[in-house]
């Protein structure tokens, strides 16, 4: 049998992705957003601490929310499970890439078989589809079900298909001025870097970040871009290399990512610019004499993110937090 005839004939034998969902008895979108954050606050996810801070912005955020759903699964889906004698439990996935997704907010009102079902129903729909190239997480390292599920990650794929690593974050106010003392040069990021960026960024966060964030195709989210444009919204991302004098190896770099105020992190504060910057700006050297180079440093994770505390000068300071992510290799 030809080749052809052959792929085509294992595709028709793989279940509708209607199929897949109802095996795994979830429904895609079912609840309205007053109804998703109506169960975040019910199962705790949003405590009143995170809820005071994020009410100057909440009608907002909701809003552009509704605008994401209207897109379909383009953009951002939700997964429920369970009922309400039951208890529901939930999954959100938005699209942070051209080609890839992060899967957030797993709630559950005490039905660990609901929670469960979200999250194999989203992996199985993805792996379905056939054209995610990644999937990344979050959690923090205290709570001790998501350390068990994804901190054991690379141990069970392998790290040259995943990666776990723990972050620091620290948000700074946009229109923060640091001292410089005229060592380091600033560089914006342009077509040109880009075997720089890729160095830098192999070298400190490895090939699996390096692949998940496309910053060798698509460093400044053009693609995706276009597709939240579609519903109104914006998701961009600036990127700057630091060097050392006029030498021509990078030092350090960081990324800003932008997006209308969405809040996908309600752990994050929503700011009250119009394009507020998200996570990552992360700081990124290489170690003297360390020998890394972008062939033989270990795969590391993505972008950190955490529940944050109140720092200095008005600045949100999030810590411990760790991050998995998944890269699949496309067929």
């Amino acid at each position: 049998m030809p080749l052809d005839a052959l792929d085509q004939k294992t595709l028709n034998s793989l279940p509708r992705l209607s199929e897949v969902y109802d095996a795994y008895g979830v429904q895609v979108n079912a609840l309205s957003v007053n109804e998703i954050f109506a169960l975040y606050e019910r199962t705790g996810f949003l405590y009143p601490d995170k809820a005071a801070r994020l009410l100057p912005h909440l009608g907002q955020v909701r809003e552009n929310w509704r605008r994401m759903l209207r897109g379909g699964d383009s953009l951002l889906y939700v997964l429920t499970s369970g009922d309400k004698k039951s208890g529901l439990a939930s999954i959100a996935v938005w699209r942070t890439t051209h080609h890839g997704w992060t899967s957030q907010h797993l709630v559950s009102e005490n039905n660990p078989m609901a929670s469960r079902a979200v999250m194999l129903a989203g992996t199985a729909a993805s792996i379905l589809r056939g054209v995610d190239e990644s999937h990344q997480n979050w959690f923090r390292p205290e709570n001790r079900f998501p350390s068990r599920v994804f901190g054991s990650m690379v141990q069970t794929i392998g790290q040259s298909l995943s990666s776990v690593q723990r972050h620091m974050y620290f948000a700074l106010p946009r229109n923060s001025s640091l001292p410089s003392d005229g060592k380091v040069r600033i560089v914006p990021y342009d077509r040109s870097h880009e075997d720089a960026l890729s160095l830098i960024a192999s070298v400190a966060r490895g090939s699996i970040y390096v692949t998940a964030e496309q910053l060798t195709t698509d460093p400044e989210l053009t693609e995706v871009d276009e597709l939240y444009r579609e519903v109104g919204l914006r998701r961009t991302r600036r990127v700057w290399l630091a060097y050392r004098g006029y030498k021509d190896e990078p030092i350090g770099a960081a990324i800003a990512s932008a997006s209308s105020s969405t809040a996908f992190l309600l752990s994050a504060i929503v700011e009250e610019s119009r394009d507020p910057p998200r996570g990552p700006l992360w700081p990124a050297s290489l170690p003297p004499r360390s020998g890394q180079n972008r062939h033989t440093a270990p795969a590391r994770s993505t972008a950190p993110g955490c529940a944050p505390q109140r720092g200095a000068d008005g600045c949100w300071v999030c810590l411990g937090a760790w991050k998995a992510g998944s890269w699949r290799r496309p067929a």
